[in-house]
């Protein structure tokens, strides 16, 4: 509007002319309408334009610049309601989630066995404490150990947790896969686990006790008696 107003005065038009740039563009709420008709197809924009540069240069190139901004900007809208439509018709349900997440579970499960094959433990199918205190100590294996998704802060406790689970001396190979793969993921899973076992350590020393206390009592009643 400022540049029709001031461009105006010296432009060589027609008195039709000076009229049409009034009423398209004399005022704020007049051009905004125009460029909304130029740019929605209530009118076509090169009326607009031929208007505009017959007035000046600076003119028509803001009536180009709305109008093809306006453009792009539609463009953008419309295809980002289509792609953001299809990415939800292409998103995997539940199911496939699921199954997806299971063959990931499955193909860890034999890169762990072929990880603990590879040190020479699935012939003997056992693996003591030992082992898994040398996998912990040496830098590429603890490594590869946790790239898998497993790591380990206190081996000893770890095995414990195992052997106590499975009430053998040396845990079998299969049943540490089974163990990793179901406290893989956060340190807070194994750490979980470790709580699991030291209140049933703590339950198991608690029966001693009040049986101790038990026999102790009983034992005392019947001296008294």
């Amino acid at each position: 509007v400022e540049v029709m107003a001031n461009a105006l005065p010296h432009a060589e038009i027609t008195e039709q002319q000076r009229m049409e740039v009034h009423e398209l563009f004399g005022s704020v709420s007049k051009a905004t309408l125009s460029f909304y008709m130029a740019t929605s197809g209530g009118n076509d924009w090169s009326m607009y334009f031929d208007l505009a540069v017959s007035v000046s240069g600076a003119a028509a190139f803001i009536v180009v610049f709305v109008v093809a901004y306006m453009q792009v900007a539609m463009l953008n809208i419309l295809t980002g309601m289509f792609v953001e439509g299809a990415l939800k018709l292409a998103a995997p349900d539940h199911a496939d989630q699921a199954l997806l997440q299971r063959r990931a579970d499955f193909i860890q499960a034999k890169e762990l066995e072929r990880f603990f094959a590879s040190l020479g433990l699935a012939t003997r199918g056992k693996i003591s404490k030992a082992d898994l205190r040398r996998i912990a100590q040496d830098a590429k294996l603890s490594a590869e150990f946790a790239v898998m998704g497993f790591e380990v802060r206190d081996v000893d406790l770890f095995y414990d947790v195992l052997r106590k689970s499975c009430k053998v001396e040396e845990v079998d190979t299969r049943f540490m896969v089974d163990a990793c793969m179901r406290m893989k993921g956060a340190a807070s899973s194994i750490e979980l686990q470790i709580v699991a076992y030291r209140v049933l350590v703590l339950g198991e020393r608690v029966d001693e006790l009040v049986d101790r206390l038990s026999s102790m009592y009983g034992g005392a009643r019947q001296v008294s008696v």
